[in-house]
């Protein structure tokens, strides 16, 4: 877990400095609402799995925020932009 969010943040920051910050901004925001706080109420609320969906629903958020991240990053788009 600790190289996950390792690499997670390092590439986070390389978005980020490269002026690419309102990539990072959108998938931070989309990516919260879709999957942490949707997945969580469903998990809680209709599923009735109590703290653990609230959990769960965390980390498919930080997993799906990672996978849009890491698609950005090897697809080389944020190179268009300057280095701050």
């Amino acid at each position: 877990m600790r190289y996950y969010v390792r690499i997670h943040k390092e590439i986070y920051i390389k978005l980020c400095k490269c002026t690419d910050v309102n990539f990072s901004l959108g998938v931070s925001m989309i990516s919260m609402w879709i999957f942490r706080i949707v997945c969580s109420y469903t998990l809680v609320m209709v599923l009735d799995m109590d703290v653990l969906g609230v959990w769960i629903g965390m980390f498919v958020d930080w997993y799906a925020r990672a996978a849009a991240y890491l698609a950005r990053y090897l697809s080389g788009r944020w190179k268009k932009h300057r280095m701050i």
